[in-house]
């Protein structure tokens, strides 16, 4: 019997009860006597009744209530021992459900943070040993660059004296190359001017011949001459007195023979001393010819070694002057770099301090996490909250792994032409009409609903605790959802938002960072649009290098 009718009975029966004594007894002292005695009695029937029906589970509630608060025990519930309390505790218990599943994520979370302030020290140490080092060979190249600066500076030095000395060897080169090639030029015309003077010496040689031959032309007839002149005298002599003028001609004419004779000789001797001379003059003009020749090759060759030693010192000097403008310039950027440098080393000095800052940080985070680690001693989780810790440690791996799965098969799609990357990362998302809430088709949606249920729904029922299991894309469509959330519309909003829920597009936060972090999975904890407080798990999905979504499984723990 409910407790409404219980009191509702007994205030009928003390109401009854009054009234028959009162129309028994009548209006004397006794029966007004009689009458409020039956009403105490009933009134204290009627606290009885509320007593044992509404003040006991009051006080069994408010004794739960103490006991978690005291003992930290999220294990405990509340029994609904009649429809007074029944409303209350199952409230009790489906908030203690709440807050038990929330302390072990935040214990889940508590170990995770640990490893990471524990990852994130050890990287923070190495960072600042990293730093100090960083620091120490920034200085050390700040050094460096000081003496290499200096260095440069010394050798654009030197190098602008070498194209000093360049310049003045080219031009010493060019005055001689021209002193060279005039020499070349004299010589030229002292070898021209003797062949000409062999020449004229030859000329000379050769009149002299023909004055020997004259000569000789002479002599023949002076001593044909003197032959007849000693005829005459002998004649003269046989003519006796008549024959003496004669032989005194045919003397004379002897004698002019003789010195004709001597004068020839005297001819031949003077030429043929020309001859000697001259053959020596022209011997001696043809080796100074020679050697005027071989002068005025060797003033060539010296003209062209010049002429090249100048083009090599114009070389030279442009080398030296373009070296000189390249040390200039490695000057400025050394400068530059060492201006640079000081910065980097300022910069690493900011850093350094940075870094030490973040080893506190993480020192202070790792005290945090083993402080969230209490929790284990402040609560007491049951078997349930233990359940729900192992839920939470298994779920990375399993969503991992499925996200792995969808990867695999959608690849294969794409290698077997299936259906072309293109479609495949489809976001021209096409309304279906006359649906509430949205649903949409897209290029791909079609593969899915062939491809995701072999990989999703053994999750599920592998798995009780999980809620549900898929894969969404990068926008937070979920193409293809588990069966159970995948009826037809009925066109009954409420009804269809439970129950028909594949092909949505989920914009709340949640659902859009499940497709498009990069991280090897998220962990959210929210109210999803049916009124459910669920752990979100996802994990991404990356298509030939890009990112197409993620997988989500939702499970309470």
């Amino acid at each position: 019997m409910s407790l409404k009718i219980k009191l509702l009975a007994t205030v009928l029966l003390f109401q009854l009860a009054i009234v028959i004594l009162a129309m028994n007894l009548g209006p004397s002292i006794l029966g007004w006597a009689i009458c409020i005695g039956v009403a105490v009695v009933s009134l204290a029937a009627l606290y009885a009744v509320i007593r044992s029906s509404l003040f006991a589970p009051l006080e069994k509630l408010r004794a739960t209530i103490q006991a978690v608060k005291m003992e930290g025990n999220l294990a405990l519930r509340l029994p609904a021992s009649n429809e007074v309390t029944e409303s209350s505790a199952r409230t009790f218990n489906e908030l203690l459900d709440n807050f038990q599943s929330i302390v072990g994520k935040v214990m889940f979370n508590s170990s995770q943070v640990a490893a990471s302030a524990d990852s994130l020290e050890g990287m923070a140490r190495q960072v600042t040993t990293g730093s100090q080092t960083q620091e120490d060979a920034a200085d050390a190249a700040s050094q460096a660059i000081e003496e290499m600066i200096g260095n440069i500076q010394s050798i654009a030095e030197s190098a602008r004296l070498a194209a000093d000395n360049a310049r003045e060897s080219r031009e010493l080169s060019s005055n001689g190359a021209k002193i060279a090639q005039n020499a070349a030029s004299e010589i030229e015309r002292i070898a021209q001017a003797f062949e000409d003077s062999a020449t004229s010496i030859n000329h000379l040689g050769e009149r002299t011949q023909l004055i020997n031959g004259i000569a000789s032309s002479i002599n023949d007839i002076a001593e044909q001459t003197n032959l007849l002149a000693l005829n005459a005298a002998i004649e003269a002599a046989r003519a006796g007195e008549y024959g003496r003028g004669f032989a005194v001609v045919a003397d004379e004419v002897r004698k002019l023979a003789e010195r004709t004779s001597a004068a020839t000789r005297e001819i031949a001797s003077v030429t043929s001393s020309i001859g000697t001379e001259t053959a020596s003059a022209i011997s001696k003009v043809h080796s100074g010819t020679v050697l005027s020749r071989d002068g005025a090759a060797l003033a060539r060759q010296a003209a062209e070694a010049l002429t090249q030693i100048n083009h090599s010192s114009q070389v030279m000097l442009d080398e030296s002057a373009s070296i000189a403008t390249a040390i200039t310039e490695q000057t400025v950027a050394s400068e530059l770099v060492g201006k640079k440098m000081h910065h980097i080393l300022e910069l690493v000095e900011s850093n350094s301090g940075v870094v030490v800052k973040m080893l506190e940080q993480a020192i202070h985070l790792d005290h945090l996490a083993a402080n969230l680690k209490e929790l284990d001693n402040v609560f007491k989780m049951g078997e349930s909250g233990i359940k729900g810790l192992e839920t939470h440690g298994k779920a990375p791996g399993v969503v991992q792994a499925a996200a792995q799965a969808i990867e695999k098969v959608l690849e294969q799609a794409i290698a077997s032409g299936r259906i072309s990357e293109a479609d495949l990362f489809d976001e021209n998302y096409q309304r279906i009409p006359n649906v509430e809430p949205p649903k949409f088709h897209t290029r791909f949606d079609k593969l899915t609903d062939d491809l995701f249920p072999a990989i999703q729904e053994p999750l599920l029922q592998q798995y009780p605790e999980f809620v549900y299991a898929g894969a969404v894309d990068r926008n937070g469509y979920f193409p293809t959802h588990n069966r159970k959330f995948s009826a037809e519309p009925t066109g009954d909003i409420k009804q269809d938002t439970l129950h028909s829920r594949s092909k949505r597009i989920f914009t709340d936060p949640v659902g859009k960072r499940c497709g498009n972090h990069n991280l090897p999975f998220l962990i959210q904890t929210y109210r999803r649009d049916t009124g459910e407080v669920v752990h979100d798990i996802s994990s991404p999905i990356f298509i030939r290098g890009k990112q197409w979504g993620g997988f989500r499984i939702g499970y309470k723990a």
